[in-house]
């Protein structure tokens, strides 16, 4: 027997016990608790081991990581005891309906470490974690700190490294990735959970609780304590604990209450950047599909595990935003390397972002999470990866986009919307975006996913931007839209001019086919291109004039040949004019927008020179002896027949054939025939069959 009830008023554990003390070390006990100098008899030694045995109730084996329930009762002291070795590190927690006093005594007896709660009321008291320096048999001694406590009481043992068992109905064991596992903290419960890692994994162990501020321990393999976490502040009900692990093994997390007396329900997540991961019933995770709006709910202590593959030199972006939360991204490569982290710029933020591109091939791991402690809270992460196919979510916007069509969407908290078109080496590619309520970002990448241009607002209060470029290769283009800033919502229109090529006109739009001489007034709103066209030929000039009417924006007008080459670039404040003259017979194309930022206004759009888009012949052109003619207006690849007469009154299938060709791809041609100067008058007609 190690114990006797001894009540000074200061501590009760001031005075050194043993089991039969020396008579050297009599003296220093308490007055009140000698048994005199004479009394070294086997009489006294007798009376003294019955004064222990009658306070202090039988030992008993704690079991690591089990709870174990016991009775104290009145002036009693109960001692258990465990064998623990040199270097590991121990726990201890005592759960009564009165104040409870637990001391761990070596082996020698000596005094390790006392807990007796935080205060008068406390009914739950815990030690600090402990690093033992010996080998052998441990004492654990559980009493009353006022000497009148009575009860049940519980005693849980944490020891590390080391197996442990769990206790019926109690919470704790193994842990797999992705998993949530619940649980209930109660007075005097320590719970242990343990998983697998490998050396240089990153492991994330999160829980949140309610009614209780967590007190969470990882440890390695080896015993030692890799991180602790408790939540941010001392109303926290969110604790995370982070670190690479050092080796492969199986490593404990050990969870309590950070106050005595804290009680209640707890979910506990692990994540590990490689392997495996599983997504718990009710929760969220799993694949992350491109382009698609991926919803999810954040809750107490959550850790939201997310994969997709990528390829080598693969562009990816990855946004999520939450109207509650400050989120929090964390994007690992395939072999569990972090890639990228993403956290919002301030406390009130409610979205953030993550891009780069992938330097290795594989499955990419992404972990969704809080920052802060938080309610439970919807969120949605959005992935945008390039090249590759993308899905359009049902209420999110993204898609095809239609050359000269204004497309009306909406960017929502954490947004990417992915757009597509397909375009040819060669063309000459326009977009550009206007946002009323948030400064707007996008992106273009080519057929292999590569960059190839982005533009944003120039200034925070700027709420368009624009993209001009020519192709290098052909296929799949992609655009990526987006806030500049975190936060930003709100409607966007995006247009999409691509030269050459068929385009059309948005309803309530400006656009379309210009005619000789008349004016068009039309209106430039936030992210607008209007595209117009008309034929002209080859050798005749035609001017084309746009003139502001009203509004505080700057016209530009972009002249393309009917093979989609830029051809002139002109801008001015009041009125902008082309005079160029026709290097070709067949169909061009104007863009107009705003030169200027955040423009908008009406301008008149006026053209000379200019002629019908039915299929026609141009007037000849004379060159010494030679005289050119020119058409257009056909279907390209058709046949025709350039017929010629003298009398304009021959018959129509009378007249002379002098080409039989079929319309290039512009739906044109071009002919060169010896010119008759002594001809009073030569007629030519082109048919097709």
């Amino acid at each position: 027997m190690r114990t006797a009830s001894i009540q000074p008023e200061s501590n009760p554990w001031d005075a050194p016990i043993r089991v039969s003390p020396p008579a050297t070390q009599v003296d220093s006990w308490p007055v009140s608790h000698k048994f005199g100098r004479a009394a070294t008899g086997l009489a006294s030694l007798v009376g003294l081991l019955g004064v222990l045995a009658a306070n202090c109730a039988s030992g008993q084996t704690l079991t690591n990581g089990f709870d174990q329930a016991g009775t104290l009762v009145l002036s009693a002291t109960n001692a258990y005891t465990f064998y623990a070795t040199n270097g590991d590190t121990v726990i201890l927690r005592a759960g009564a309906p009165f104040r409870p006093l637990v001391v761990l005594r070596a082996p020698n007896g000596v005094a390790l470490a006392t807990a007796s709660g935080s205060g008068s009321s406390s009914i739950d008291a815990a030690t600090t974690p402990l690093v033992l320096t010996t080998n052998g048999l441990f004492t654990v001694q559980v009493s009353s700190y006022y000497g009148n406590g009575t009860g049940a009481i519980s005693l849980s043992l944490a020891r590390v490294p080391g197996a442990f068992e769990v206790a019926p109905a109690d919470e704790g064991g193994s842990m797999v990735n992705g998993g949530a596992y619940p649980g209930t903290n109660s007075l005097g419960d320590i719970d242990m959970w343990s998983f697998t890692a490998t050396a240089g994994e990153r492991i994330m162990v999160r829980v949140g609780t309610t009614g209780f501020r967590p007190y969470l321990l990882l440890y390695a393999p080896n015993g030692a304590q890799l991180a602790v976490g408790a939540g941010h502040g001392s109303g926290d009900t969110d604790g995370l604990v982070d670190a690479t692990a050092p080796s492969n093994g199986t490593y404990t997390a050990v969870l309590e209450s950070y106050y005595a007396n804290g009680s209640g329900p707890y979910t506990i997540h692990l994540a590990k950047s490689t392997g495996a991961f599983v997504v718990s019933p009710g929760d969220e995770g799993g694949d992350l599909i491109n382009g698609a709006a991926n919803t999810g709910q954040i809750t107490k202590g959550d850790l939201d595990l997310w994969r997709f593959d990528a390829s080598v030199g693969d562009n990816i972006s990855i946004r999520i935003g939450s109207p509650a939360f400050r989120p929090w991204l964390r994007l690992y490569g395939p072999t569990g390397v972090l890639f990228r982290e993403g956290l919002a710029a301030t406390s009130a933020d409610n979205d953030t972002l993550i891009s780069g591109r992938a330097t290795n091939t594989g499955t990419f791991l992404v972990v969704a999470q809080s920052y802060y402690d938080s309610l439970s809270s919807p969120y949605t992460l959005h992935l945008a990866k390039m090249p590759g196919s993308s899905v359009v979510s049902p209420g999110d916007e993204g898609g095809t986009l239609t050359n000269g069509l204004a497309t009306l969407a909406t960017n929502a908290l954490g947004d990417l919307d992915v757009w597509t078109f397909t375009a040819t080496a060669g063309d000459n590619i326009a977009l550009r975006i206007g946002a009323p309520d948030y400064r707007p970002w996008i992106q273009l990448y080519g057929p292999t996913g590569v960059l190839i241009q982005e533009a944003f607002s120039s200034a925070s209060a700027h709420r368009d931007a624009a993209i001009f470029v020519q192709a290098t290769n052909s296929g799949m283009f992609t655009v990526v839209q987006q806030s500049y800033y975190l936060d930003g919502i709100g409607p966007y229109t995006l247009s999409l001019g691509r030269f050459p090529g068929a385009y059309f006109v948005s309803p309530g739009d400006e656009g379309g086919r210009l005619t000789n001489g008349i004016s068009y007034d039309a209106t430039i709103a936030l992210g607008d291109l209007d595209l117009w066209n008309f034929a002209a030929c080859k050798g005749y000039a035609f001017t084309i004039t746009c003139q502001k009417l009203t509004g505080t924006f700057t016209p530009r007008v972009r002249l393309y040949g009917r093979n989609g080459v830029l051809l002139s670039t002109a801008q001015s404040a009041t009125t902008v004019t082309i005079n160029y003259p026709g290097t070709n017979s067949g169909n061009y194309s104007l863009l107009i927008d705003g030169a200027g930022v955040n423009d908008s206004g009406t301008y008149r759009l006026t053209a000379y020179g200019i002629y019908e888009d039915a299929l026609q012949l141009c007037p000849p052109l004379v060159t010494g002896s030679n005289l050119e003619l020119t058409g257009h207006g056909g279907n390209a690849g058709t046949a025709f027949v350039l017929l010629t007469t003298t009398d304009v009154t021959t018959p129509s299938a009378l007249w002379t054939p002098v080409l039989t060709n079929q319309f290039d791809g512009f739906g044109g041609f071009d002919h060169t025939n010896l010119f008759h100067a002594g001809e009073a008058a030569r007629f030519f007609r082109v048919r097709t069959d």
